[in-house]
């Protein structure tokens, strides 16, 4: 209809991003008014940052978690996706193993940055 929308996930992103800039945390109480991101790129050649929410709680079935890892591993391995961070609770049936091998599988010249925080703070 001719008006501009902004993505609430870019607004978030720049939030974030700026927020790590100036207390190196990421660690956000709460989320601020939103901030434009004119022409504010931090790299030039990433148009932007999708989320993907999963809010099945602990990934439903063991056969969901089996097919929730195959299609992670597929948007992983996609030519327009250039790195991947998973945020988890840690009590998922989809563990990160079985992620990492349904990728490789898919894959085994996967070489993409795939980082996975736990609540623990883990990366693996």
């Amino acid at each position: 209809m001719g008006y501009a929308v902004t993505d609430k996930y870019k607004i978030y992103a720049a939030q974030l991003l700026e927020f790590y800039e100036s207390s190196g945390s990421f660690v956000i109480d709460e989320i601020a008014a939103p901030i434009t991101t004119d022409d504010k790129k931090v790299f030039k050649n990433i148009d932007g940052i999708k989320y993907l929410n999963h809010s099945g709680g602990c990934g439903g079935t063991r056969q969901d978690a089996a097919t929730l890892s195959k299609l992670l591993a597929a948007y992983a391995d996609h030519a327009n996706v250039a790195g991947i961070t998973i945020l988890s609770l840690g009590c998922q049936h989809l563990q990160v193993a079985n992620l990492l091998e349904d990728t490789k599988q898919r894959n085994s010249l996967f070489d993409k940055p795939l980082l996975v925080f736990d609540c623990k703070s883990q990366l693996y």
